[in-house]
């Protein structure tokens, strides 16, 4: 005993309908412009090291292009915020900004990493450093890292 289907003609339209449908949904999310997030370490500052409201204060930014191996990237915007307390220097926060989005190019703020002493010398004064994580469309792999330090440089 056989069993027979009959299928319909299946109309060019309606294959062009699906094919856009399965491109549209495949391409990576563009992250829109604004704030993609801010860190606050004054929790993950040295033992002993408190932030305090007599402590002098500065603000630093940089901008970077990340997330174009091929193409043009998205540019964002780091800015932190340093104190010093005698001849030393901390990040007591950061945040990241994506200025200039690009199609299809998705970008997230990684978790915080450690905070540790810029200076190799124990001699020198003490200069905090982080490193800022951005993911591109979800693979660590295209990853950016962007080092920002108290002393207002980058790497």
């Amino acid at each position: 005993m056989s069993v027979g289907f009959k299928l319909r003609p299946v109309h060019r339209s309606t294959i062009a309908l699906l094919f856009f449908a399965l491109t549209a949904c495949a391409k990576a999310q563009t992250t829109p412009p604004g704030k993609l997030g801010q860190v606050d370490l004054t929790t993950r500052l040295p033992e002993g090291i408190k932030k305090g409201s007599e402590d002098p204060t500065k603000e630093h930014e940089r901008s970077a292009e990340i997330c174009g191996e091929h193409a043009p990237g998205v540019k964002v915007v780091v800015r932190w915020e340093t104190f010093s307390q005698k001849d030393n220097a901390y990040i007591s926060s950061y945040e990241v900004e994506l200025a200039k989005p690009q199609e299809g190019v998705a970008v997230k703020l990684g978790e915080p990493q450690a905070v540790r002493n810029a200076n190799k010398s124990e001699n020198d004064p003490y200069v905090s450093a982080t490193t800022v994580v951005l993911t591109c469309n979800g693979e660590p792999s295209k990853s950016a890292r962007i080092e920002i330090r108290a002393d207002g440089t980058t790497k």
